[in-house]
């Protein structure tokens, strides 16, 4: 048999495979603990509804999901022939809590945080209305626990400008006014 029929063959029984195989009926989560499976599954709905296994993108599914702030790492396999299973790794951030903080605008700070690659959160602090980030590396950011949301415009550009470079500390002062402490005395 020569190779361009071979080609043929392949694909031909491929996309027979693929029309003939039914939509997602399961999503299987595993290793989340902070993050519920509905919220994954929310994020998720987009990519897969109405489409077979062979018709999603593993990659762009855990693209998504690393999204997410609080996921560190994921995976994604097909199992043959409607399911989708995920395992995912969360990034475990002890939270000292000192009151009532609004967990949807902490979760943006994080996202904003990670979206600059500048910290993989070790611990949140909630003390005396401030919110403190710790870093693994010993940096950290505070934050007025009420002014998160107007915070998250200047912190985004205060760690555009920073780029790859390290800080000591950030601290959110107000509407316009970054402080930042950098590594070693750059500049």
């Amino acid at each position: 048999m020569s190779f361009p029929l071979t080609v043929g063959i392949v694909v031909f029984v491929f996309l027979l495979a693929k029309a003939s195989l039914p939509p997602i009926r399961q999503v299987e989560i595993v290793g989340n603990r902070q993050v519920s499976a509905a919220e994954l599954k929310r994020l998720l709905l987009p990519l897969i509804r109405g489409r077979n296994i062979l018709e999603v993108s593993t990659g762009e599914i855990a693209s998504v999901l690393m999204g997410h702030p609080l996921i560190r790492q994921c995976e994604v396999w097909r199992r043959f022939p409607d399911t989708l299973r995920i395992r995912i790794e969360e990034s475990v951030v002890p939270f000292e809590d000192g009151g009532d903080v609004d967990q949807k605008a902490l979760l943006e700070l994080i996202r904003v945080i990670r979206e600059f690659g500048h910290m993989e959160l070790k611990e949140v602090r909630h003390r005396d209305g401030f919110l403190t980030l710790v870093a693994g590396n010993g940096a950290w950011l505070r934050i007025k626990e009420t002014e998160i949301e107007e915070g998250l415009r200047p912190l985004r550009e205060v760690l555009k400008i920073l780029g790859k470079r390290g800080f000591r500390y950030l601290i959110f002062v107000g509407p316009d006014k970054v402080a930042v402490g950098l590594r070693g005395g750059e500049r």
